[in-house]
């Protein structure tokens, strides 16, 4: 302990501060230092959590209502299955047959979509854009980028 008072205690050559006190300044001056960057990095980190939060939370308005676009779906083909249609039943056979029915899954139902949605896909097919064809159908754009998107995996079920 003396010899840390010693140290203290001892005067340093320029402007007779001690070399203790010159120690605790240039402490003082870098734990200030240190503080200003965490201080600045926590700012930062604050910002892009926020950001975050945000994308998270449109994120989960898309789910919401891609979800609820399936349901909407869903509950088409069920009524097309339950009162027969040709279409589902011809198509869930197929699958069937060839083995592709998944366990408690309904299967989808590609031949009803080619016949139900057939205009959005003819449309598609003159080179209309997404936007385009909602606009002409009266659909919402999501609505039509979701058949488009089960035509699609209609298609690979096929092959």
């Amino acid at each position: 302990m003396l010899i840390i008072l010693s140290f203290f205690g001892q005067r340093g050559q320029k402007g007779g501060e001690s070399v203790g006190n010159q120690a605790f300044h240039r402490m003082e001056k870098t734990l200030q230092s240190f503080i200003f960057d965490v201080e600045r990095d926590l700012k930062t980190d604050r910002t892009e959590i926020e950001q975050l939060r945000q994308i998270l939370s449109q994120q989960q308005k898309q789910l919401i209502k891609l979800e609820e676009q399936y349901s909407g779906l869903h509950n088409i083909i069920s009524a097309q299955r339950s009162e027969g249609n040709p279409s589902i039943i011809e198509a869930e056979e197929g699958m069937a047959q060839r083995g592709e029915k998944s366990k408690g899954q309904k299967p989808l139902a590609p031949l009803l979509l080619n016949s139900r949605y057939q205009p959005v896909l003819d449309q598609l097919q003159e080179g209309k854009t997404v936007g385009d064809i909602a606009q002409t159908l009266g659909m919402g754009v999501g609505e039509v980028e979701l058949i488009l998107q089960l035509s699609k995996l209609g298609e690979r079920h096929e092959d």
